[in-house]
């Protein structure tokens, strides 16, 4: 089968954040005098940030747990002005075939809108994606399927229609209750193995080696022209 559309998740299948993403939790929880490891953030990656609190928090209050969100992502976005995010390796080459295929692309996070627009505005790559789906505009979140086919749905394609890339098991789960062709990549904290186990069609250690299975049709695109 053919498909038309690519849609991204965000953080480490993108851009490399999950260290910058742990460090401004742990920040965020410490200043309500909460204690966040390392290891609880890694087991749940992928998911909302309140969702991931909560599951961490299970005995504090919502209106706790929501000030941790908010200090989280102060402490993060502080960290994008600071110090950056860069790139995955190969990414852009990636996106830029794509576009010469005519192929659309859009992307749909567990991060909120406001913070990857940041991020791909200050990397030059904002104009490569026609529609972005963050946390804060879907109700349901990954890996329940209705973040993907709301993103799919406002591309005007149909989910049998795209492939969705991303790092997480949460990923390829609701790529795969979406009817949609899931592409793991190996950039995250979740192994080959784990990924297929959730579904994932294909699996591929960087962005290059995704190039090179759509230049092979391995993955095969058709143009929306």
């Amino acid at each position: 089968m053919s498909y038309n559309t690519i849609i991204f998740d965000f953080d480490d299948t993108i851009v490399s954040t999950k260290h910058k993403h742990i460090r401004s939790f742990i920040e965020a929880a410490k200043k309500s005098g909460l204690t966040i490891k390392k290891e609880e953030v890694k087991k749940i990656y992928g998911l909302p940030t309140l969702v991931m609190l909560e599951k961490i928090f299970p005995d504090e209050t919502k209106s706790t747990l929501k000030k941790i969100s908010l200090e989280k992502d102060k402490a993060y976005r502080k960290i994008v002005h600071s110090e950056g995010i860069k790139l995955l390796p190969g990414i852009k080459s990636l996106l830029e075939h794509i576009r010469k295929k005519g192929v659309k692309t859009g992307i749909m996070s567990a991060d909120k809108s406001k913070n990857i627009k940041l991020v791909l505005r200050k990397n030059g790559i904002l104009e490569y994606f026609e529609e972005i789906i963050g946390a804060d505009v879907v109700s349901s979140h990954k890996p329940n399927p209705d973040g993907l086919q709301k993103t799919a749905k406002k591309m005007k394609v149909k989910s049998k229609n795209c492939v969705f890339v991303g790092d997480s098991e949460y990923d390829m789960l609701a790529a795969r209750r979406a009817k949609m062709f899931a592409v793991g990549i190996t950039t995250g904290f979740y192994s080959k193995k784990k990924l297929q186990e959730k579904g994932a069609k294909l699996v591929f250690n960087k962005h290059s080696d995704i190039l090179n299975a759509i230049k092979s049709g391995k993955i095969k695109l058709k143009t929306n022209c």
